[in-house]
């Protein structure tokens, strides 16, 4: 029988998703505000500034 508690004792996490989690959290991602925002002022000299509060 297995006992799962003893199970998660000896789980260790894979290189590669370790190694690909790094990689992920690294990188500087730009979100589609952000990237809409950077159009906006393109088209626009006006700036523009968007407060977007997380729901």
């Amino acid at each position: 029988m297995i006992i799962f508690e003893e199970e998660l004792k000896k789980f260790s996490r894979s290189l590669e998703i370790a190694d690909t989690e790094d990689a992920v959290y690294s990188e500087d991602l730009t979100d589609m505000m952000s990237i809409f925002i950077n159009l906006a002022n393109d088209y626009d000299e006006t700036p523009v500034d968007v407060d977007v509060e997380d729901e």
